[in-house]
């Protein structure tokens, strides 16, 4: 599988890897609940996983089960490798991360997007009673 899989494929394959063989019917009703995704939405999500080779499906009747081609460990090593594996990028600046005092950002600098740009991203929601 070389192409990345979005979020909400993401959130299909954790339903899969938590139980398979599943109808399109049954992930839908494991992931709907706090999405509000119709069985159409889920029907286009496993589509896209199977081009991507992330399942795999076989005929039972006149439906499909599902069940993923890629185990969860191997996908998310993968993955992080991807996150932290800086060998194969052309940057003139490292990023060199750093934590805010309060802990809440991580910030850093890096050129990734051709200019040199300043970056902090939130790690935790800050309290609002604070």
């Amino acid at each position: 599988m070389a192409e990345r899989i979005s979020e909400a494929e993401h959130a299909v394959m954790e339903v899969l890897w938590e139980e398979q063989p599943l109808t399109a019917t049954e992930v839908a009703e494991r992931a709907s609940p706090e999405r509000g995704w119709s069985v159409h939405t889920v029907k286009t999500l496993l589509s896209r996983l199977l081009a991507k080779g992330a399942i795999s499906h076989e005929a039972d009747g006149r439906r499909f089960l599902y069940r993923p081609a890629i185990e969860r460990e191997a996908y998310v090593g993968r993955e992080s490798e991807k996150l932290v594996n800086m060998s194969k990028q052309n940057y003139r600046l490292e990023p060199n991360p750093i934590f805010t005092p309060d802990m809440k950002y991580i910030v850093f600098r890096s050129n990734m997007f051709g200019a040199d740009y300043a970056f902090a991203v939130e790690i935790a929601k800050a309290d609002a009673a604070r």
